[in-house]
Order: C-alpha cells, then sequence, then structure tokens
C-alpha cells in the first residue's frame, strides 16, 4: 500500500510538475534567470502546476494540428484509454497498468521525453520571441519582475537619442553610503530570489578622489606630472580655484559593490558602434565563410564522385563532405594564428593560446576521420570524441583557475 502512494506520488510530479518547472526554467533564462525563484514555495508549486497544465494541453494540441495539417504523422503507442486508466488505477492507489511490460514503460518515457522537450523548447522560443520583438517594453504583461534590466539597457523609452541602428554601453556612477563615488562599464548586477539588487559590478573600474589645494598641493603635483606622463590609470576629472578632482584605475578586471554599501546610482547609455557598420561586416564576413566552404565542399564532392578515396558505405562519403570544409576552416585560421608576428611580438602569451585553441578545435573535428577511413569503428570514434572533449574542458577549466 505505502509503496503504491509512493509511486503514484511520483508518477503525479512527474506529470503535473515537471514539465511547468522545465518551462518556466527556459522562459525565465539568460539575464532574468533569478525570477524563476521568486515568490513564496506554495506560489512557487502553483505557477508550476498551472505551467504543466498548459503544457499539457498545448503539446496534445500541437500533435493533433501537426498531424492534420502535415502529411507526416506523430503516434504514440499509448492510447487515451491506457492515460485514463492509468489516473483511475492513481486514484484506487493501485499499480497502473501501462507498466505491466518493459514495452510499456519504455512507450511511457518515450511520451514524457516528449513532453519534457516540447515544454523546454516552448519557454525558450516564447523567451526569444518576446525579446526579438521588444514584447516587453511595449505591453506591461510581459515585463518580468526585475525593472533593472530594462533600465540599464538602452531603448527607445529610457533614451530618446536611442535608434535601432544604433548599439550602446552602460556606464554607471555609483555614491556609497560613506560617500565615496565610482564609476565604470556595468557589467553585471546581481540578484536575490527576491529580483532585489544583491551587488552590481563594474568593468574599467574608477574612483573619484578629491583634493584641496591648501593641503594637498604637493600631491596634486605629483598626480598632474603621472597625469602628463600619461599614466594609464589617472584621469583628470575637474579642476577649480580651491578643489582638484581625478579619477584612479581600480586594480583588477572586474569591481564589485554590494548592497548595503549603494546610495545612489547613475546611468549613462554611451555609443559605441553602429548596427549598419556591423550589419554590413558580418555580411561581408559570412559571405567569405559561405563561399570557401561551398568551395571547399566541392572539391570534398569532387574527391567523392571521381573515388579518389575508397569508403565503405555512403554514411562515411557524406561525413567526409561536411567535416573537410570545417577542417580546413580551422587549419586555415591555425596558420593565420601562427603566422601573426605583430600579436607574437606584443603579448607572446595570447598568441601562444590562440595557436592552442586552435589546435584543440582541429583535433576534435579531425577525430571523426577516425570512422571515415576505417581506422575505429562508429562506436569508438563516438567513445574517443566524448574522452576528448571531457579532456579539453578540465584542460580549460585548469588553465582558466590559474
Amino acid at each position: 500500500m505505502n509503496i503504491n502512494i509512493a509511486f503514484n506520488t511520483i508518477i503525479y510530479i512527474m506529470v503535473f510538475l515537471f514539465p511547468g518547472i522545465l518551462f518556466r526554467r527556459a522562459f525565465f533564462s539568460g539575464d532574468f534567470k533569478s525570477s524563476f525563484e521568486s515568490g513564496n514555495t506554495f506560489e512557487r508549486l502553483l505557477w508550476n502546476m498551472l505551467s504543466s497544465i498548459l503544457m499539457l494541453v498545448s503539446f496534445c494540441l500541437s500533435i493533433y494540428f501537426f498531424n492534420i495539417i502535415s502529411p507526416y504523422k506523430i503516434k504514440f503507442d499509448i492510447q487515451v484509454t491506457d492515460i485514463t486508466d492509468t489516473f483511475v488505477c492513481i486514484y484506487e492507489n493501485k499499480l497502473p497498468t501501462i507498466f505491466i511490460s518493459e514495452t510499456r514503460i519504455i512507450q511511457t518515457i518515450e511520451l514524457l521525453f516528449s513532453i519534457y522537450t516540447f515544454s523546454v523548447l516552448l519557454g525558450y522560443f516564447l523567451n526569444r520571441i518576446i525579446f526579438y520583438l521588444g514584447l516587453e517594453k511595449r505591453f506591461s504583461v510581459f515585463q518580468f519582475q526585475n525593472s533593472w534590466q530594462y533600465l540599464t539597457n538602452s531603448n527607445k523609452q529610457n533614451n530618446i537619442h536611442h535608434s535601432i541602428k544604433d548599439i550602446y554601453y552602460t556606464k554607471v556612477d555609483i555614491k556609497t553610503s560613506s560617500n565615496e563615488l565610482f564609476t565604470g562599464k556595468l557589467h553585471l548586477i546581481s540578484y536575490d530570489k527576491e529580483s532585489k539588487i544583491e551587488a552590481i559590478t563594474l568593468q574599467d573600474a574608477y574612483k573619484f578622489y578629491k583634493l584641496t589645494f591648501d593641503k594637498d598641493l604637493e600631491k596634486i603635483n605629483e598626480i598632474k606630472a603621472a597625469i602628463n606622463d600619461i599614466d594609464p590609470h589617472l584621469i583628470l576629472h575637474s579642476e577649480t580655484a580651491n578643489n582638484f578632482i581625478f579619477r584612479k584605475r581600480i586594480k583588477g578586471d572586474l569591481f564589485t559593490i554590494f548592497n548595503n554599501d549603494l546610495e545612489n546610482i547613475s546611468i549613462t547609455y554611451i555609443k559605441i558602434s553602429n548596427f549598419y557598420q556591423k550589419f554590413q561586416k558580418g555580411l561581408r564576413i559570412g559571405l567569405s565563410i559561405t563561399i570557401l566552404l561551398l568551395t571547399v565542399f566541392s572539391i570534398a564532392y569532387s574527391i567523392w564522385d571521381f573515388h579518389i578515396f575508397r569508403f565503405s558505405n555512403y554514411y562515411k562519403r557524406l561525413a567526409f563532405c561536411i567535416f573537410t570544409p570545417l577542417i580546413f576552416i580551422f587549419l586555415l585560421l591555425t596558420l593565420i594564428s601562427i603566422f601573426n608576428n605583430k600579436l607574437l611580438k606584443n603579448n607572446r602569451k595570447t598568441y601562444l593560446n590562440q595557436i592552442k585553441d586552435s589546435l584543440i578545435i582541429l583535433l576534435m573535428f579531425s577525430i571523426p576521420y577516425l570512422y571515415i577511413f576505417d581506422i575505429l569503428k562508429f562506436s569508438y570514434t563516438i567513445f574517443a570524441l566524448i574522452l576528448y572533449v571531457i579532456l579539453c574542458g578540465k584542460y580549460i577549466s585548469k588553465q582558466t583557475n590559474k
């Protein structure tokens, strides 16, 4: 009896809770991931259950309309009667009939996996659609709880000079409770579970210092001399008859100020580039890569067509035509990195890191050749690829932590 109760509870959770959790986790992603955990436990449970019901209804309707419109049919071996019988068994505290055989269990797992996948994809798709169309800025119903993300990103509502062709970054000036003033490029705002600011992280952060000519004349002269010598860590802010104010760079890549130290925040949007220029540059690069891929693919296809290499089956021929252009691209990038003498002279460490990264990617895309040229079986090749990725991940993480 107790085993049946526990088992039936698990079924309820898998059907009426997991789809909603997966949907909301995918929907509240990116900058708004803290909204997923907002509210108390009871509220989150209700939202997850409601989302699960919506996902089940949406999944059934999607399959129904897809089968009507498309010539291809999606069918599951589990019928409606099986599902109703299952819930009757759960109500009567009996073992559901769909778990009486291994085949039925596999069919149930396939159905649940399809529902979970649909929930994740729908949540992510709705998130992207809302942001891409800017619906969260036009309609309050689509706005997430965290309003700071709207304030710290330039748009037409909070920046009258903003245009679709412009790209801005956000600069913030922060005054702390101890009357210290900091400025820098906004890197990240951390939030707690209630979407309140926990900390603000700045990039290229500077601290303001105020000196008086009466008391700090000698120090002011030293700072002026350093500024005249083009010290990158010192910037003159303003100078009056009595006061001298300058900014000093804070050491480190990122600087964090916690919420209990915040008093005032000033936000400035600074234009850094033009959308059309970036689009034209991206278009040129995309066309160049496309032409190069088509050229190499044609060469690979000619190797296939003229039987320069003998392949044991069609899939190996196809894999050869797909991976050869990719390997050629990464080989070209590796050669460019190797002959980058300017970077070698200016920054030897970055030069070596670029070559190392290019070789790692080149080797990864070369592993399928072990299967294509009958050196290893397909399963061994997949295992070698997974092992290589794991080892590279550990190596990169060690390099990052150094």
